[in-house]
Formats: C-alpha cells, sequence, structure tokens
C-alpha cells in the first residue's frame, strides 16, 4: 500500500501486528496522508486509534506518527 501510494521512502518506522499497526512518516504531504489514511480504511479496515502529526519546516508537510487498528 505505502509503494504503491509513493510512500515507502516516507517511512521512518513501521510495526505490525494480525490486528494492528504502528507507523511513522518523517515527511509527508497532507493530502498524501488523508489518502493513505482512506484507502488503509477502505482496503485493509484499518482506521486511525492514534495520532500525533507535527508541522515540518518544508512547507505543506508533516510528520505523521500513526496506530491504527482493526
Amino acid at each position: 500500500m505505502l509503494g504503491a501510494r509513493g510512500l515507502r521512502g516516507a517511512v521512518t518506522a513501521l510495526d505490525v501486528t494480525p490486528d494492528s499497526a504502528h507507523v511513522v512518516l518523517g515527511s509527508v504531504s497532507f493530502p498524501a496522508l488523508i489518502g493513505l489514511i482512506d484507502a488503509l480504511a477502505k482496503d485493509e479496515h484499518l482506521r486511525v486509534v492514534e495520532a500525533a502529526l507535527t508541522a515540518r519546516v518544508e512547507p505543506g508537510t508533516l510528520r505523521a506518527d500513526l496506530t491504527l487498528a482493526r
């Protein structure tokens, strides 16, 4: 899913279990993040249960620390 959306390079941490996932995207645009969250919900039935979003210096980008669960 991340590779198909061109976000594999943005991943700085990834921990996956059968029912949840924790992913950190070091630098991602807000529209790309929303698209990823939408696709994960529709295709993988994963919903964001915790999120920490931090603005980056580059305009329009942020660091996203997400925990997702079924």
